[in-house]
């Protein structure tokens, strides 16, 4: 008697902006001679790989792990050459820009108010680390002058 096993497996029902958001990674093709398929990589994200019979379908397969990457980390960088999004964390440099302080001036505001996440070297911000920066005036008070 012989048994059969079939593994399918399910249709994640990606959104068409999930989807969208995940197309906008840039991805590397290139065929493997060992695995004797195309094999894709998220350049931003380098645990997205995936390999499909033809060039096309290892991007999607890629693309479909990237849109699971997102749906599940909140900390996934954003796509190169494009601002972060809603939710996706900020650089130093970008925060010392919106806020118009220097960057050292930054990493002292998220030191004092406990904000930002660190990665490494980095110190990555979320858009509501950047409003508590906000919600006190940035900068050293000024002294008055009594006359």
């Amino acid at each position: 008697m012989t048994t059969e096993f079939f593994l399918e497996t399910p249709e994640i029902p990606w959104t068409e902006t999930e989807w969208e958001r995940a197309s906008r990674y840039t991805y590397t093709v290139w065929w493997s001679a060992e695995d004797e398929h195309y094999l894709a990589r998220c350049e931003e994200i380098p645990e997205a790989i995936s390999h499909g019979t033809v060039p096309s379908e290892a991007i999607e397969n890629a693309t479909d792990a990237v849109a699971s990457y997102l749906d599940v980390f909140d900390d996934a960088p954003p796509p190169t050459g494009e601002e972060p999004v809603a939710g996706a964390h900020w650089t130093t440099a970008d925060v010392a820009e919106q806020l118009g302080v220097t960057v050292r001036r930054v990493q002292s505001l998220a030191r004092s108010r406990g904000v930002g996440i660190r990665r490494g070297k980095t110190l990555l911000f979320t858009n509501a680390d950047i409003a508590a920066m906000k919600e006190r005036k940035v900068g050293r008070p000024r002294k008055s002058v009594a006359i």
